[in-house]
């Protein structure tokens, strides 16, 4: 599978829509700061591929962008199988997949949720998940995605690194030399082996198999247990019968004495309860009088009050009436003088107006002389910028005719000229590498000529000198006189590469010509030098702009120049003026003039409001005088009023004045007082509630009701534990408990047997299945070979490699002394991490179609040397593999990927921002 592009919304960092892509074949990198989003795209990425669109588990809703509810959504553009594909999935809220194909040049749905799902794990070679998965569900990209943190996106299963599931693994078994057989007797074995233990066991969980032999007598001893239970449960129900027999006749004894106690205390208590209940009465019929004389007594009280409070407020609206008549006379003297201070105001501020009428006018006429004078300004103006407009054309017409007639190469012919430059510059750096590094020492003064370099030299050489010349496949040394050296080299390599140099230099030249330049950096310059023209013709065009500004164009200042002439002679008429008397006026003080209307408006304004102060005081001092008037009006009704409740109080009493009231109240309440003293006598009395013998007898008598209710309760106990004791020995429970622990024991002995039996035949078949794996164990010589080469490349030391049946490597053998990788350096480590998948990445290539591997930060602990042949693998390596080099530090890497497949996180995301 081949990626090509990576969109996401709603997903961790990126909020909002963001795309990485068109990605290369080979080697591409991404790169940015920490927290730019790298991890997170690849994240996003395995989510998309592995992930059920369904799953809700706490690794997808870690997806969603911080304090949001948003759902994460994830498009993926590959290729496989030459077929281009489309994969779009929602999670979360309205979770959704669909699978497209490109056909016919349009994408095409081709399979959607559950089957899109499917679809894409198939393709991957990797196991059905359904939520999240961990890395078990990857396939392929188990061992070619090297991940910092594997557990940011799949749960690491514990077993390394980089092991290979088991469908990848046959699949690399297929295409490695070395493939055997144990022969058909093996088989035959394995092949009965088997049937036995899938008469036992699941064949891929090995838990007991449904409706095996196992299975049946494992639930027949259950059912068996349950039963045994049963019947034990059912014999400790009779005996516990048998013990609440003999309890309940013992409580119905002691429940026979303690009834004849309560009877003797009932007996003893009903004619003390007798007397009680008459004094009762007695004061319950004196709280009657007593309730009556405090009524009487208070409702007398009330009366006398009320008379008092109406004799008071009688006598406050009185008062207040004699102060309401002197305010009222005040009011209106103020009333009569407020007045003939109005209309003396009224009369100034006529006067007032008048003087304002006059000084707006002059300023009306003066504003007009001002606007004709700025109007034949502007149109003096407007016939200047116009000229400034004509000359400016002129010039702006040349420009274009010079800027027509420059040479100017597009951006793509640019960046394909340094594409060029540095594919010849790469070529040159391999070849220096792999083509012949030619050296010669001259042992005297001697002429020299080189030939088969990128250019032929000729030097003269001094004793003792040396002088190095690089060539690719072939090279010629000339010493006239002496000798005639022809070096060539047997690889295929420096050939390919010098014949790759020349096809690089020839399309690089073919590129320059038509624009007569010797470089990208000329043609660039020819660009600039466009540019700059265009720039010129661009300062022009703004001076014409700022010439006719705030208008647009001349056409618009001509229009404009129109409008101006118009309005100055209507401007004109108006004022029965000519040009020249306009020329001869001057321009007006308008200062003067609105200064003389300001104090006029002033003077007008403080007339003004000096009438409405006086009108507002007259208005104030009217309502005063009314709302006197309607006070007075209401302190007589209210005098009134008072004065009639006093009245009617002393006539519902029948009394002559209130002295009389007074004396009919204080004796209401020697009578209360004395009832009251006679219901406090009749109480003390009463006895306590302690003491009470209504009390002791009724609680007496509900001692012989529960007594009764609890004899009822153990009779009918007792005919329940005599039916189950009698039921018990009609049914034989314990001879049905003997005969299931009988049958229980037997059915024991046969599910010993028939385990014996299943674990004989569970153990056969993992015996022979570790012979097939011994047998097969070890066949990866190419692959081995493949990973000790590179490997010997960059450390730079003599090394091979064992690898185990989980195509991991066992162990790393140096000077015939096996090591375990783990005691390797950190360094070393990922080195042989990197070459391991790199390795099963080619050999799967090469016979499966180009894969995706994915380097995030993957050589942390790399030194600048071996970093550098590292960089010479990931080139070859890019020919099988599409490698993905999330970094936060290209420099690293600069040189090795294509200007075209590097993309700069940072800026990316500044251009979306």
């Amino acid at each position: 599978m081949v990626l090509r592009s990576i969109t996401v919304s709603g997903v961790k960092c990126f909020r909002d829509e963001f795309s990485v892509g068109r990605f290369g074949d080979g080697l591409n990198m991404v790169f940015g700061g920490n927290e730019i989003g790298k991890s997170t795209l690849v994240e996003a990425t395995a989510r998309a591929l592995f992930d059920d669109y369904r799953s809700t588990g706490e690794e997808i809703r870690d997806l969603q962008p911080w304090e949001t509810t948003l759902a994460p959504e994830i498009t993926l553009e590959f290729e496989a199988g030459g077929d281009a594909y489309r994969l779009r999935k929602r999670l979360l809220s309205g979770p959704e997949c669909v699978l497209s194909r490109m056909e016919s040049g349009a994408w095409r749905a081709l399979h959607e949720r559950d089957g899109a799902d499917e679809f894409v794990r198939r393709l991957l070679h990797g196991e059905g998940s359904h939520g999240a998965s961990d890395l078990r569900h990857w396939g392929l990209a188990r061992m070619l995605w090297s991940l910092r943190d594997p557990s940011m996106i799949g749960r690491d299963d514990g077993a390394g690194a980089c092991r290979v599931s088991t469908a990848v693994a046959e699949q690399l078994r297929q295409v490695l030399p070395g493939a055997a057989t144990m022969g058909t007797a093996y088989d035959a074995v394995m092949s009965a082996v088997e049937g036995r233990y899938a008469e036992h066991f699941q064949p891929k969980r090995g838990g007991p198999k449904k409706g095996s032999r196992l299975q049946s007598l494992a639930e027949a001893i259950e059912a068996l247990e349950d039963d045994r239970r049963e019947a034990e449960a059912a014999l400790a129900e009779v005996e516990q019968a048998a013990t609440r027999l003999e309890q309940i006749h013992a409580d119905l004894s002691r429940l026979a004495e303690e009834r004849e106690r309560e009877q003797q205390s009932v007996d003893r208590y009903r004619d003390a309860a007798e007397q009680v209940g008459k004094l009762r009465d007695e004061v319950e019929t004196l709280e009657e009088q007593a309730e009556q004389a405090e009524r009487e007594h208070a409702s007398l009280a009330r009366d006398l009050e009320r008379y008092e409070e109406a004799e008071e407020a009688a006598g406050a609206c009185r008062e207040q009436l004699e102060d309401v008549a002197g305010q009222l006379q005040e009011t209106s003297a103020g009333l009569g003088v407020a007045r003939g201070m109005a209309d003396n105001s009224e009369r100034r501020l006529q006067e007032a107006r008048e003087l304002r009428r006059r000084a707006s006018g002059s300023l009306e006429r003066a504003e007009s002389v001002d606007e004709a004078l700025r109007l034949s300004d502007e149109a003096s103006g407007l016939d200047d910028a116009l000229q400034r407009i004509a000359a400016l054309t002129d010039e702006i017409d040349e420009q274009r005719e010079a800027l027509e007639a420059m040479l100017r190469p597009s951006e793509e012919q640019v960046a394909e000229a340094h594409g060029l430059e540095d594919r010849v510059a790469q070529l040159r750096g391999e070849l220096a590498v792999a083509g012949l590094q030619v050296s010669v020492e001259a042992l005297r003064d001697q002429q020299a000529r080189l030939a088969g370099g990128e250019t032929d030299q000729e030097t003269q050489l001094h004793a003792g000198e040396t002088f190095s010349y690089a060539a690719g496949a072939e090279a010629e040394i000339e010493l006239p006189e002496v000798a005639r050296i022809l070096v060539r080299s047997g690889a295929r390599e420096p050939a390919e590469l010098q014949d790759q140099l020349e096809e690089a230099r020839e399309s690089l030249q073919g590129l320059l010509a038509p624009f007569a330049a010797d470089s990208s950096a000329a043609m660039q310059d020819l660009r600039i030098d466009h540019r700059t023209a265009t720039e010129r013709l661009e300062r022009l065009e703004a001076q014409v702009a700022e010439a006719a500004a705030p208008l647009d164009d001349a056409d618009q200042l001509r229009n404009r120049r129109a409008e101006v002439r118009l309005q100055l002679t209507g401007l004109l008429n108006r004022l029965d003026m000519s040009t020249d008397e306009l020329d001869e006026e001057g321009t007006p003080d308008l200062d003067h003039l609105r200064r003389e209307l300001k104090n006029a408006q002033a003077e007008e304004d403080r007339f003004g409001q000096e009438l409405e102060d006086c009108r507002r005081r007259v208005d104030e001092l009217t309502e005063a005088r009314n709302g006197l008037q309607q006070r007075q009006a209401a302190l007589e009704g209210d005098r009134g009023v008072h004065t009639g409740t006093m009245t009617t109080t002393l006539a519902t009493r029948d009394c002559e004045d209130v002295a009389e009231l007074q004396a009919k109240t204080e004796a209401a309440a020697v009578r209360s007082e004395q009832v009251c003293a006679t219901l406090a006598d009749r109480r003390g009395e009463l006895p306590s509630d302690a003491e009470d013998p209504e009390r002791l007898m009724a609680t007496a008598q509900a001692a012989l009701d529960d007594i009764a209710e609890r004899e009822r309760e153990l009779r009918d106990g007792q005919v329940v534990a005599q039916h189950l004791i009698a039921q018990a020995q009609t049914e034989g429970r314990y001879e049905r408990l003997a005969e299931i622990e009988q049958t229980l024991a037997t059915t024991r002995a046969e599910l010993k047997r028939v385990w014996r039996e299943a674990q004989a035949a569970k153990l056969l078949r993992a015996i022979l299945g570790q012979r097939r794996k011994d047998a097969v164990g070890g066949q990866l010589p190419g692959l081995a070979e493949s990973v000790a080469r590179m490997l010997r490349h960059i450390t730079g030391r003599e090394r091979s490699v064992h690898m185990g049946e989980d195509m991991a490597v066992a162990e790393v053998i140096e000077r015939e002394a096996p090591h375990d990788p783990n005691d390797l350096s950190s360094g070393t480590r990922e080195q042989l991490d990197l070459v391991t998948r790199i390795a099963l990445g080619e050999t799967y290539a090469q016979h499966y179609g180009r894969t995706m591997m994915v380097l995030d930060d993957a050589l942390l602990y790399t030194d600048p040397r071996r970093h550098d042949r590292i960089k010479q693998i990931l080139q070859r390596a890019a020919n099988l593999l599409q490698i993905f080099i999330l970094t936060s530090h290209p420099d690293r890497y600069r040189g090795i990927v294509p200007r075209e497949c590097q993309f700069d996180m940072e800026a990316m995301r500044s251009r979306t921002a």
